[in-house]
C-alpha cells in the first residue's frame, strides 16, 4: 500500500464492524513510526519473513522486533505472530538456539508491552513445547492446522501436547507434503482439530487462512 492510499483504507476499515484484523509487516519495515494501515490491526499482527535471518541475531531484526510491539501495544493489538516455517524453517540446532537466544532478548519488551509473542514453526510440537517452557509464560505457540497436515503431523497428539500453550490458530487446509488447498479438499481433519482444542479450553483467536479459487474453476 502506498502512502496516497493510507487515509483511504483508514476509513473504508473503520466501516467495517469487525475487528478481528491482519495486518502484515515486511521485515524490512521504513525507519519510523509503523504506517496506519498497520496499526488499525486491532486483533494481530503477522511477521512477514521475520525467520530469515535467524542463523544469527542481527540487531537489526531484534530492534525491528521491539519497535514493531511497542506499537502494537499503543493502539491494543493482543498479540505478534513471528513465523518459522517453509524457507524460514529452523532446520538445526544452532538455529533453535539462536530463536532461544532472540526470545530471551525480548522478553522483558514483551512483558512490558502486554502483547504476546506467538511462533508459527514447523518443529515438532515437543520441540516447540521445549523452546516455549525455556523462553517463559510471555510466548505461545501458533497451530497452523494446514502446516501440520502438510507434514504428516496427528492433532490429536499435538494439540494435546502444546495444549495451554497455544495463543493462535491458523485454519487452513493442505495437501500431504503439498500446497494450500480449499478447505476440506486437503489432509487435515478439521473434526479431530477442533474437538482436541475444545478439550484443551482453547479460546483465543482462530483465523482463517483460505486459497482463492477462482469462478471459473470452482465449477
Amino acid at each position: 500500500i502506498v502512502l496516497p492510499q493510507w487515509k483511504e483504507l483508514v476509513k473504508r476499515v473503520r466501516s467495517i464492524p469487525y475487528r478481528v484484523l491482519i495486518g502484515t509487516v515486511q521485515s524490512q519495515e521504513r525507519r519510523g513510526p509503523l504506517p496506519p494501515a498497520v496499526l488499525l490491526t486491532l486483533h494481530g499482527l503477522y511477521i512477514d519473513g521475520g525467520g530469515a535471518d535467524i542463523g544469527m541475531i542481527e540487531e537489526r531484526l531484534v530492534g525491528h522486533l521491539i519497535r514493531v510491539l511497542h506499537e502494537a501495544s499503543k493502539v491494543k493489538i493482543r498479540h505478534v505472530v513471528l513465523p518459522f516455517v517453509d524457507s524460514s524453517s529452523l532446520k538445526s540446532e544452532r538455529e533453535i538456539e539462536c530463536l532461544k537466544t532472540l526470545l530471551s532478548r525480548l522478553k522483558t519488551t514483551v512483558a512490558g508491552t502486554g502483547v504476546e509473542l506467538h511462533l508459527e514453526t514447523d518443529l515438532e510440537a515437543s520441540a516447540i513445547d521445549e523452546v516455549l517452557r525455556h523462553s517463559g509464560e510471555e510466548f505461545r505457540a501458533t497451530y497452523d492446522m494446514g502446516n501440520s497436515a502438510s507434514l504428516g503431523r496427528d492433532p490429536n497428539r499435538e494439540i494435546p501436547l502444546l495444549s495451554n500453550r497455544i495463543g493462535s490458530v491458523h485454519v487452513k487446509d493442505r495437501m500431504l507434503n503439498g500446497g494450500t488447498v480449499p478447505l476440506g479438499a486437503g489432509n487435515v481433519s478439521f473434526a479431530d482439530c477442533f474437538e482436541r482444542l475444545r478439550e484443551a479450553g482453547y479460546e483465543g483467536s482462530s483465523w482463517l487462512f483460505t486459497l482463492r479459487v477462482s469462478r471459473s474453476k470452482s465449477r
